[in-house]
């Protein structure tokens, strides 16, 4: 009976992780198929992750989407939040963001912060239907409550653009901290770029500085090319040409376009040994 769909459960995951036992995928597979097989939520759910991105097995998407409706069958809202990311990003089939609105929808309204974000998305871009800004918000501002790091971003980008809101620089300074404490590194930049122009916060170049690192160190070219200028131009740090190349960079290999003029127009500035 059910009784042993959680142990058959947890089989599995000692299986897939390889927890005193040698890891081994198929064996994973069979003890989750028969907790899922028994309508054990977390295994439906766990299975159409490993068959959505092929962790472990061959990728099959009809498989993905049965384990996943098995699981949003059953009212479980991240099963519901997957089927909308599969039909949101065309997986097996074309993209269709209607019905990934749809499922998106019963999770946002089982509470589930990751779909009130991405329903707000569609919302915000007019993807299922028109767009409508007034929507977006509202389920930003459920995922917000809940503490998701990119709903704070959107909704900080709508209160500083002035979007459905009267411009608002402090509400968004501080909805950018809170993402940015959440480690979102759109969050971090955004946060930054108020704290060096003292725009809706107290300007303080230091923190500034430290929150664009954290943004380019995961990776943001924004934040890396803005980190070129500081060093650049000896901003609320001592200028260094060499540094600043390197941020520049970092950004220009990733295709951002403003650190692509910046390292050129930084280039004839500096010795080969800069380089």
């Amino acid at each position: 009976g059910l009784d042993y769909a959680p142990a058959q459960y947890a089989v599995g995951f000692i299986y897939e992780q390889g927890l005193g036992v040698e890891r081994n995928f198929d064996d994973a597979v069979m003890w989750y198929g028969k907790a899922a097989e028994q309508n054990y939520i977390p295994a439906q759910n766990i299975l159409g992750f490993m068959y959505r991105v092929g962790y472990g097995v061959g990728q099959n998407v009809g498989e993905s989407i049965k384990w996943y409706r098995r699981a949003a069958a059953q009212g479980d809202a991240a099963g519901e939040n997957a089927l909308g990311y599969m039909y949101q990003n065309g997986f097996g089939d074309r993209k269709n963001f209607q019905i990934a609105e749809r499922w998106y929808r019963k999770a946002a309204e089982h509470g589930y912060a990751d779909a009130q974000y991405n329903l707000g998305y569609i919302f915000e871009y007019g993807l299922a239907s028109a767009k409508d800004e007034a929507e977006a918000v509202k389920w930003y501002q459920q995922a917000s409550v809940q503490g998701h790091a990119t709903a704070h971003y959107r909704l900080g980008l709508m209160y500083e653009e002035g979007r459905n809101f009267s411009r608002d620089a402090a509400r968004a300074a501080d909805l950018y901290r809170k993402g940015a404490e959440l480690g979102n590194p759109d969050s971090q930049f955004a946060l930054a770029r108020l704290l060096e122009a003292g725009q809706g916060i107290q300007q303080n170049l230091n923190e500034a500085l430290d929150w664009y690192r954290k943004s380019a160190n995961q990776g943001s070219a924004v934040s890396q090319d803005s980190l070129g200028t500081l060093y650049e131009q000896g901003i609320g740090v001592k200028q260094d040409l060499a540094l600043a190349y390197q941020w520049y960079e970092l950004a220009a290999n990733q295709g951002n376009l403003n650190a692509i003029r910046h390292r050129t127009r930084l280039t004839p500035q500096l010795s080969s040994d800069d380089l």
